[in-house]
């Protein structure tokens, strides 16, 4: 028996080891037989967190959960700095994680903060902001990147974040990520007053297909838009919008 694989994951791909082979093909109960077989001297015991590599690149949750609950001393070591990839990797893992934040084997940091935005895990964040009191203006950033109007309406609420205009709107526009219409109808129903009027909410509005109604009425209330933007309306034959424009261009 092959026992000498190391935790690069990479070695793995031709390797003979019965652990190995049973992590990659995420047989739990062999797994299990295999490490407590023997406690002692056991042949398998030093290639744990090359077994844990092997639960994340595959997105093998059962085995990541044994390794936490089971062979916790042998991965702590290493479990902080492969957090990150637990939360890209691993599918719907949004209950180990809080798991380790309730127990405190992995302590809360911007970039986790942010990974839990993208991959849409909305309440561990909300447990971990309240728990750790982050107040960085790049989690609203995020929230734009990802498209995560949960999050963002939770971060502006009750006074977590107090952000003014100015910010506000250099941090959504600063983001090149492609807006859903969904997100785009949130901001406007929900953080209108912090978006500034000199900004190109309009332009994002006609980019993200929003109704005509809608784009008229930020017109009126006097959200700026360019010849290039009346451009794209004449092209799409929006003539009710196109007449709004006109009536209300600042030279």
């Amino acid at each position: 028996i092959h026992t000498t694989a190391t935790s690069n994951i990479f070695s793995f791909i031709e390797s003979t080891n019965p652990l190995v082979i049973a992590g990659t093909y995420n047989r739990i109960e062999i797994i299990k037989l295999l490490l407590e077989t023997s406690t002692t001297g056991n042949p398998y015991s030093h290639i744990i967190i090359g077994l844990l590599d092997i639960a994340i690149k595959y997105s093998h949750k059962n085995v990541l959960s044994y390794l936490i609950l089971n062979q916790y001393k042998a991965i702590q070591c290493c479990l902080q700095n492969k957090i990150i990839n637990i939360i890209y990797r691993v599918d719907n893992c949004e209950d180990i994680l809080f798991y380790l934040f309730q127990t405190k084997k992995v302590t809360v940091t911007l970039k986790i903060l942010n990974g839990m935005i993208s991959q849409n895990y909305n309440q561990v964040f909300q447990y971990c902001y309240n728990n750790s009191y982050q107040t960085y203006h790049q989690l609203i950033f995020h929230c734009f990147e990802s498209n995560n109007s949960e999050i963002l309406n939770f971060l502006m609420s009750g006074n977590r974040m107090i952000v003014n205009e100015k910010t506000f709107s250099e941090l959504l526009f600063k983001s090149r990520k492609e807006k859903s219409k969904e997100f785009i109808y949130n901001l406007i129903n929900n953080h209108l007053n912090r978006i500034e009027k000199s900004s190109s909410l309009i332009y994002l509005c006609i980019k993200g297909d929003i109704d005509d109604n809608t784009i008229i009425q930020l017109i009126k209330n006097g959200y700026e838009y360019t010849t290039d933007d009346m451009g794209i309306i004449l092209s799409e034959t929006k003539i009710r919008v196109l007449e709004t424009m006109c009536k209300y261009y600042k030279v």
